[in-house]
């Protein structure tokens, strides 16, 4: 609250959150606080201080579940299996009922499966690169599991975007779009793909954990039409 009364912004991108899906269901209750509490935080600050402040929040694909179709629109059900998805499903509900109590401008995006230079929390292509690194074995779970794998310049544009849109936008608007690559690949072809370049990686293929999500690619209609939004990296 103090942050925001110093500096007032004109727009807040939020980020912070436990990034990894995984670490959730060991450390539930760090999830809930960084997701949901500093949503929370975020949200009732911005409505005591002024809510004409815009706000962006990154949820995740992982708020689905398993997917019903090959790709996920924004309009499917939202059933997620995991901590994680639970609370950036939470997360979205708080945005939902403050943009439409208060009037704040709000955009909730749903990336997928991030990666590239400076990612540093283990998510699986890192774990794999590393591995190879050290010529050591992948251990894939779930060899069948796609993923919308989403480099990261594609996703920070999808961001940059968001905001550019809310602040052009002079009435309160409230939507959730999907930002990833649409350039869906298996765990199997991501892992063979990274092998090329370390040739004595292992790989050990094992059976999916049964708390991650069958997913696949995220449909990015809503990004092209309401963004202006073009990936520019395939996997």
């Amino acid at each position: 609250l103090d942050l925001i009364k110093k500096e007032d912004p004109q727009l807040i991108i939020h980020l912070a959150a436990l990034p990894l899906a995984n670490l959730s269901f060991d450390v539930s209750q760090e999830a809930y606080t960084s997701i949901f509490g500093s949503t929370y935080n975020l949200l009732e600050s911005i409505r005591i201080c002024n809510p004409k402040i815009k706000f962006v929040f990154a949820s995740s694909s992982m708020v689905y579940g398993n997917f019903i179709g090959k790709e996920a629109f924004e309009s499917d059900p939202l059933k997620p299996l995991s901590n994680y998805g639970a609370a950036k499903l939470s997360g979205e509900v708080l945005v939902r009922g403050f943009s439409s109590s208060y009037q704040i401008s709000s955009l909730i995006i749903r990336p997928s499966a991030v990666y590239g230079p400076g990612d540093q929390n283990l998510r699986v292509l890192q774990k794999f690169v590393n591995e190879g690194f050290k010529k050591g074995k992948a251990k894939v779970n779930g060899k069948n599991l796609v993923l919308d794998f989403t480099y990261i310049d594609d996703i920070c544009n999808g961001f940059f975007l968001a905001a550019e849109k809310l602040n052009l936008e002079r009435k309160p608007i409230f939507e959730i779009i999907n930002c990833t690559s649409g350039d869906p690949v298996s765990l199997e072809i991501a892992v063979n793909s990274i092998k090329k370049h370390f040739p004595d990686l292992q790989v050990d293929f094992l059976p999916s954990d049964p708390r991650v999500p069958i997913r696949g690619g995220l449909n990015l209609k809503k990004a092209k039409s309401f963004l202006g939004y073009k990936p520019q990296y395939k996997f």
